[in-house]
C-alpha cells in the first residue's frame, strides 16, 4: 500500500514539474521592435538585407532575430537586469538596454504580467531598445539620451491631449542651482544677491530668482534653461513615464521628495499635505537629500518649482510639434515645472504646468540648467 502511494506521489510530482517546465519555457514573439537613437542596422555587422525583425521573450531572456523564420540568426540576446530592464553586451555598438512595454498604455511589463494570459498579443507588445548612456563630460550634469515620451496627462485641461513627442539627447544639471552657486555668479557679475529666507542655506536651492536672472545665470555658465518638454522627459525617466520622479507609488522617506507633508503641517496646521508621509523638511532641503531618479537627477519632484525656457500657453499641446517642442514664440508668462516644498500631491505630478510672469520671485521658485549635446 505504501509503495503504491509512494509511486503515485512521484507520478504527481513529475507531472507538475513537467507541466511547469513546459509552461514557463514557452516564448512570446514580439514583432514591434522600437530602437531609440540608433538604427537596427547598427546593432551588428555586416548589415544583412532583412525585411523584418522579431524578439522572442521567455522569462528572463529576450532574443532578437533578423527574420521570422525558425532558423533566423540571433542578432543579440538580452538578459534581465531588474524587474523591467534587460541588458545586452554583445552588440556592435556596445551595451544596450531594453524593456518590454504595452503598446496599449505604454506601461512596462514583466513575464509575470503575461505568463497566465492566453493571448499576450492583446497587450500589443513592443520591445524597446536604447544604447547605454554615455558619461557626461560636464561637471554635475547628466546626459539624457534622446527618445520618445507620451507628454501630458488627462488630469488638467492644459495638460491635454496626451501626445507623443521626440526629444533629442541633451545634458541637464544633476541638482538645482544652490544658494552658494548663485552667490558666486552675483559676485562675478556684480549683481545684487536676492535675499534668501532664514531657512535657506548655501547647499539649498536658491529661491527668489526671476526667470530673466535664471536665464542670465545659465548663459554665464555657457548653458541654458531646459524646455518644458526636456524637463518632463528627464523628470519622468524618459520612456518610463513616471508621474513622480521616484516612480508611480507613494513616496517613502528618501525614495520621495521634499513636498507638502507631515513636517510642513507641524508649522502650517491647515495645509493640504500628503498624509502619513514625513520627508523631514518643513521648507527647502539640501540638494541630494533624496534618492535620484532613474536618470540620476535629484529633486525633480519637490523642493522648488523650476523655471523652463518656454512661454506658457494653455492650449499649446493641441498644436505642439512632434519633435523638440520649445513653446510658443511669445507670451506673458513662463513655464515652471516640478512642484515644491509647499505643494500638495495633486500639484507635484511631473506633468503639472505652473506659469508665472517672468519677473516673479518667490520663496518656492528656483531652477536648474541644461545644455545641448
Amino acid at each position: 500500500m505504501y509503495q503504491r502511494l509512494f509511486i503515485f506521489l512521484i507520478f504527481i510530482t513529475l507531472t507538475i514539474v513537467i507541466f511547469n517546465c513546459s509552461f514557463t519555457s514557452r516564448s512570446v514573439t514580439i514583432k514591434d521592435i522600437r530602437i531609440e537613437e540608433i538604427g537596427i542596422e547598427n546593432l551588428y555587422a555586416p548589415n544583412p538585407q532583412v525585411e523584418s525583425y522579431v524578439a522572442r521573450w521567455s522569462g528572463s531572456r529576450v532574443d532578437l532575430f533578423s527574420g521570422e523564420e525558425s532558423n533566423a540568426p540571433i542578432i543579440t540576446s538580452f538578459s534581465l537586469e531588474d524587474d523591467y530592464e534587460f541588458k545586452s553586451t554583445a552588440s556592435a555598438v556596445g551595451p544596450l538596454y531594453a524593456r518590454v512595454i504595452s503598446g496599449r498604455n505604454n506601461s512596462e511589463l514583466t513575464w509575470d504580467d503575461i505568463k497566465n494570459v492566453d493571448d499576450p498579443s492583446g497587450y500589443k507588445l513592443i520591445f524597446e531598445i536604447v544604447p547605454e548612456e554615455p558619461d557626461s563630460p560636464y561637471e554635475k550634469m547628466v546626459y539624457i539620451p534622446g527618445g520618445n515620451i507620451m507628454m501630458g496627462s488627462k488630469y488638467k485641461k492644459d495638460e491635454k491631449p496626451i501626445h507623443r513627442v521626440y526629444i533629442d539627447g541633451f545634458y541637464i544639471d544633476k541638482y538645482e542651482v544652490t544658494v552658494a552657486e548663485y552667490r558666486e555668479f552675483c559676485r562675478a557679475t556684480r549683481r545684487i544677491m536676492p535675499k534668501q529666507p532664514y531657512w535657506n542655506n548655501d547647499n539649498h536651492p536658491v529661491v527668489k530668482v526671476t526667470w530673466k536672472n535664471a536665464a542670465t545665470y545659465a548663459r554665464w555658465k555657457k548653458k541654458r534653461l531646459p524646455t518644458e518638454a526636456e524637463w518632463e522627459y528627464a523628470a519622468r525617466s524618459g520612456r518610463k513615464g513616471y508621474f513622480y520622479s521616484w516612480g508611480n507609488k507613494a513616496p517613502g522617506r528618501r525614495k520621495g521628495g521634499n513636498i507638502a507633508d507631515e513636517a510642513l503641517r507641524s508649522e502650517k496646521k491647515f495645509w493640504r499635505i500628503w498624509k502619513n508621509y514625513y520627508d523631514g523638511f518643513v521648507y527647502t532641503a539640501p540638494r541630494g537629500s533624496f534618492y535620484a531618479n532613474d536618470f540620476g537627477l535629484y529633486d525633480m519632484t519637490g523642493n522648488v518649482w523650476e523655471w523652463c525656457s518656454d512661454w506658457y500657453a494653455a492650449g499649446y499641446y493641441q498644436k505642439s510639434p512632434k519633435k523638440n517642442p520649445s513653446g510658443p514664440e511669445k507670451g506673458s508668462h513662463k513655464v515652471l515645472r516640478g512642484g515644491s516644498w509647499n505643494y500638495s500631491p495633486r500639484d507635484i505630478l511631473t506633468t503639472r504646468r505652473l506659469h508665472y510672469r517672468s519677473d516673479v520671485e518667490l520663496d518656492y521658485i528656483g531652477f536648474r540648467c541644461a545644455k545641448d549635446k
